[in-house]
Order: structure tokens, then C-alpha cells, then sequence
């Protein structure tokens, strides 16, 4: 590595870090579901057994310990609880950088393309924002881009099997998402390098065998341990053991696939686009981004209920000439001995949100495919970047690359207005109504999700999550009061805890718009049926007078 690429990638690693940690300064916490990670890393670090059954809203959480261990074993050794459950993830998570720069290098063997890819990591909103959060997924993505960079490695290196196991086994407890697209990842680059380039069986041995490790320890883990989780395998009527099944099939269907294919006559020869077939596949891709942005703000994004207001179309400036670089450089990789592994697994992510929007958009998450794709794109756009720049010359096109990492960095972490008014940050003020309603809220408190992940987290009191909106949105008590009754599956709703970013938006299912509360909600809280307990003027706690109805 040149001296100049080395000081480049130092610093994309700082601006990847910068950007993560923003919420962090602006917030105490951050985080919709931040107080559920804290109290579960509490319970490990003062070594408690984890509760079962769990009765917080990710009720899988418990099955899957990495993070609240990781985080506990680093505040052992003296570091506040606090700051190990705040600032660990988004610090390992900017890292992931160093492996989008070395998997685009390693394929590409071109410093700039790497470079460009990188920075796209670093900056861009689909990822930075997400990988901001203290989660598990922020880690399994950095483990999902190093695991790609081993594959790549494993072809002509078998001893990359001994980093390629130990990362698998950190996935399996850590994160159940990335463990999945790493598996299908795994599967669709021998596929793809089987079914198109012909791939001999000796060629994708290897690949074939980690991926069999990688499936068995998952479902192992799956159907033995998670009980939980393993409900969520079964989807649409489908039995969570036939799921298992399908993904143990997996690494059996590329032995007869590479034999069958040997025996076909027809090869995948490449060709070069001319410039007039680059202008129209560029013409293409826009007029596909452009309806994809025309669906998502006049429809919803797909996957979730939510649509993109006008104005937060603004933050997704840096996406056009992203997938306009990765457009161009996606052909450039039919050209490389390892382009395949990324070409298959953008095709495996892909398919995998096509399907999971259509089939199981609650198990499989269609928008938190997104985070996923976007190094993939990167080492595409990177490709781009290097042919587009013998064209235009590094001196213009540099600039405007700047300029792009500038805009994109601006508009990596969104204002809540962007984001459908969720509000995933917990200020100082929060935690003193909190401590209060620890002591003296015995029974269910009818709150919104961010809400309810800090009173359970951190002072155990029962919020409603997103079970009932009643309670919070409705006129009068009379329209709330059927959800507020006691249910079969729940207790009698007594209390509920409002606040100034929660009557801005009440955050209940991620999917779905935090919608505010009308002034007649917000109004019905002063009738008889409420006794206010507690203001500080941020939160308030009513008692509900169940005697007056």
C-alpha cells in the first residue's frame, strides 16, 4: 500500500467514527431499543442469569448474548457500564472501512476503487445511520464484510478456514440477521460462479465446505437453543423445521449443480459495453431510481407502511450518483477472477429482499437489507469511479467525488422529520422521570416504544411498546378504554407516561410513521379519568381512574 492510500484510509476511518458517534453528542442515549440492550448487559455484567421467559419487546434478545457480553467483558476490566453499552458498537462498527477497502482491493487490486468504496461506507446514510445505534447488527455487519473478504481470500488461501470459523461462530450468538445474509451470501457466490462461470467442483470445494459449517452451527443454534427464535422460522404457515431443513439443503445442491453444469457446452463470455450501451444503462438506472424515489414518497417503502416525505428526498441526494457509478462499474467485475463473489453476493442480497418483502417481511426485514448491500454497491461504485476517471481525468473527477463524500456526510444521520418523526434519542431529562416512576409504578404503563425500552431497561416498569396506540392516540377515554381494559395475553393498562418527543411522535412499530398526538389526545389527559402524579416539564405519569369509569 502507497503511503498517500494508507493516510486516505486513516482518514475515512475517522470520519466513519465521527459520523457514527454524532447521536451521541447530541443525546444521553441513543437508540429505539437501547434501554432493552442495557439492561440485558447490566443483568451479564453483574452476572445474573438472563430472564426466561423475557417479557421486553425483542423477546428473541435473550437468545442471542453477544452483545450484552462483549459489553460487560469490556466494562469488567473498569470502563463505566454506561459508556461500554453507548460507545463500543459505533466504534468497532466505523472500522468496517478497513474490510469494504481491503474485499474492493482484493478484487479490484485497485487502490482508488477501494478508496471510493470505502468512503461510501463511511458516509453514507443507509449504513452510517444504522451502524450509529449500539446493536448487534451494527457488529454482524462488520463481521458479514470481513467474512466476504475471507471467501475471497479462501480460493486460493485454505488456511483463511481459521479466521473464517471463528467469525462464523461470533455471528451465530451475536446477530440471527447477518448470520442469515452471510449464509446466503455464502451459497450464491459458488452458485454464481458455478452456474455462470462454469466452476469446476475442486474450485468451489472450500466455499462449499464453510458453507456447510456456517448452515449447521446456525440452524444447530436455531432450533436447539433459540426456542424463541425458532417460531420466527416458521412463516407463513411454514414449519420452522422445514425452514431449517431448506438452509441444510443448501451446500448439497452445488455438488450435482457443478457436475450437471460441466457437462453443458455453453460459457458466459463477457463483453466490454460500448460507450452508447454505458449511456443507456445509465439512462436505465435513473429512470429505475427516479420510480423507485416516485413509489417511496407517493406510495411507501417497501417493506414498512411508511412513506418518504418531499422534503427528506433532499437526504438522498448522495443515492443517485452512487448507483449511477455502481451502474458503470458493475460490468467491470465479469472481467475479474473474484469479481464474482461480489456480483453474487449483491444478487443473493437482492433476492433475498424481493422475497422477504413479498413472502416475510417480519422475518426476513426488507429495509435492513439496505445496510448490507451498500459495500457491496461501494466496491461497484468504486469500479466505477476508476473507469469514469480515464474518461474524465482524475483531476475533475476527484473533486466531484469530494464534494459527493461531503454531501453524503452532511446527510448521513437524518432528522426525525426525515425519518418518519421517529425519535430515537434519550435525553438527560428522560432519566429523571424515569427513576421516579421506578419507585412507584407497580402495574402496565400505556407508552410509546422508546418509552417503554427505557422504563423496562433501566427501572423494570412494563410499557405497552406497540401493542395498543388507544391509549395514546385516542380523543377520549371512552374510545381508549377497550384497549386500556385487562386482556387475555395482558394486565389492565393503570398508568401512562407521556413526554415532550413522545407527544411530538409516538414511536410504536418501526415500520409504521410516529404520528403526533392531536391536541384532543392530549387533551382528554386532564378529564376526570386521569390524575396527573408526576411533571417536570418534560414527562408526565397519570394515574388512570379506573373508580370514575
Amino acid at each position: 500500500m502507497r503511503r498517500s492510500t494508507g493516510f486516505a484510509l486513516l482518514a475515512l476511518v475517522f470520519l466513519s467514527l465521527y459520523i457514527r458517534l454524532i447521536p451521541v453528542t447530541q443525546f444521553l442515549y441513543w437508540g429505539g431499543d437501547f434501554g432493552e440492550y442495557f439492561g440485558l448487559t447490566r443483568a451479564v455484567y453483574e452476572v445474573q442469569p438472563l430472564p426466561n421467559p423475557y417479557l421486553g419487546w425483542g423477546v428473541t434478545y435473550p437468545e442471542f448474548p453477544g452483545l450484552f457480553v462483549l459489553n460487560a467483558v469490556v466494562a469488567w476490566t473498569g470502563i463505566p457500564l454506561e459508556a461500554a453499552a453507548v460507545l463500543l458498537v459505533p466504534i468497532l462498527a466505523a472500522l468496517v472501512v478497513i474490510p469494504v477497502f481491503l474485499l474492493t482491493r482484493e478484487v479490484t487490486r485497485r487502490d482508488g476503487a477501494a478508496l471510493v468504496a470505502a468512503a461510501i461506507v463511511a458516509v453514507l446514510s443507509p449504513h452510517a445511520y444504522l451502524t450509529s445505534h449500539a446493536i448487534p447488527g451494527a457488529l454482524g455487519d462488520l463481521l458479514f464484510v470481513t467474512g466476504l473478504l475471507l471467501l475471497v481470500r479462501l480460493r486460493s488461501d485454505a488456511r483463511m478456514l481459521g479466521l473464517l470459523i471463528p467469525v462464523a461462530l461470533a455471528l451465530v450468538p451475536l446477530h440471527h440477521l447477518s448470520s442469515y445474509f452471510l449464509i446466503v451470501a455464502a451459497f450464491f457466490v459458488p452458485f454464481f460462479r458455478v452456474v455462470v462461470w462454469r466452476a469446476r467442483w475442486e474450485e468451489i470445494r472450500r466455499e462449499t465446505g464453510f458453507l456447510a459449517f456456517l448452515v449447521a452451527i446456525n440452524v444447530t443454534y436455531w432450533v436447539t437453543y433459540a426456542e424463541t427464535f425458532r417460531l420466527f422460522l416458521g412463516f407463513e404457515r411454514v414449519s420452522p423445521f422445514l425452514t431449517a431443513g431448506l438452509l441444510l439443503v443448501l451446500p448439497f445442491v452445488l455438488f450435482p449443480l457443478a457436475r450437471l453444469r460441466a457437462r453443458t457446452a455453453w460459457r458466459f463470455r463477457p463483453r466490454w459495453p460500448s460507450s452508447r450501451r454505458s449511456w443507456r444503462v445509465l439512462f436505465g438506472v435513473t429512470l429505475a431510481v427516479a420510480g423507485l424515489i416516485a413509489f417511496t414518497t407517493l406510495v411507501q417503502v417497501p417493506g414498512t407502511n411508511i412513506s418518504i416525505p418531499v422534503p427528506g428526498l433532499l437526504y438522498a441526494a448522495a443515492f443517485l450518483p452512487l448507483l449511477l457509478l455502481a451502474a458503470l462499474g458493475r460490468k467491470a467485475f465479469d472481467f475479474l477472477p473474484q469479481g464474482a463473489l461480489i456480483t453474487g453476493a449483491f444478487l443473493a442480497l437482492t433476492l433475498s429482499w424481493v422475497v422477504g418483502s413479498g413472502v416475510a417481511p417480519a422475518f426476513l426485514v426488507p429495509y435492513r437489507h439496505f445496510q448490507y448491500m451498500v459495500p457491496l454497491l461501494g466496491a461497484f461504485a468504486g469500479m466505477g469511479a476508476v473507469i469514469l476517471s480515464r474518461k474524465t481525468g482524475a483531476r475533475i473527477l476527484v473533486p466531484v467525488l469530494a464534494g459527493l463524500v461531503v454531501l453524503a456526510a452532511a446527510t448521513a444521520i437524518p432528522p426525525r422529520e426525515v425519518l418518519a418523526n421517529h425519535f430515537e434519542g434519550t435525553r438527560p431529562d428522560a432519566l429523571v422521570g424515569v427513576e421516579w416512576a421506578g419507585t412507584r409504578i407497580p402495574s402496565l404503563t400505556a407508552t410509546d416504544h422508546r418509552a417503554s425500552t427505557i422504563l423496562f431497561g433501566f427501572v423494570a416498569v412494563r410499557g405497552t411498546w406497540d401493542t395498543v396506540s388507544a391509549p395514546l392516540h385516542a380523543p377520549t377515554f371512552e374510545v381508549a378504554r377497550e384497549e386500556m381494559a385487562a386482556m387475555p395475553d395482558r394486565d389492565r393498562i393503570d398508568f401512562v407516561v407521556l413526554d415532550k418527543d413522545m407527544i411530538a411522535g409516538a414511536s410504536l412499530l418501526p415500520w409504521d410513521p410516529a404520528l403526533p398526538l392531536s391536541p384532543e389526545a392530549q387533551a382528554k389527559f386532564q378529564g376526570p379519568h386521569y390524575l396527573k402524579l408526576y411533571d417536570d416539564g418534560y414527562a408526565q405519569v397519570y394515574w388512570v381512574n379506573w373508580g370514575t369509569a
